[in-house]
């Protein structure tokens, strides 16, 4: 298999493990999961991709290794007002 490959099929691999966690967590009721870490500091990008997707399967927030990716992980990571607004509603129902 090429390395190509190799990539693509431990990626998916680790998105089906990734995509389980917090789920498993909620129903073991502990906290959720945070995201590993996104070691490229030159590809800002790259790491609000992988935090917006961290995310989207219900990650808590995601490790940084250094102080300039913080800005982009508060951004991504921060609930919006709608969002804090839509929790104080299910909360009060």
């Amino acid at each position: 298999m090429c390395s190509v490959a190799m990539a693509a099929a431990s990626s998916a691999r680790c998105s089906v493990m990734a995509s389980s966690s917090s789920p498993c967590s909620l129903a073991a009721g502990i906290e959720p999961p945070i995201d590993s870490v996104y070691p490229q500091l030159d590809h800002p990008a790259g790491l609000r991709d992988q935090a917006l997707f961290a995310r989207s399967l219900g990650f808590f927030g995601k490790s940084a290794i250094h102080p300039r990716q913080i800005d982009i992980l508060h951004q991504v990571f921060t609930p919006t007002g709608s969002e804090i607004s839509w929790a104080q509603e299910v909360d009060a129902a």
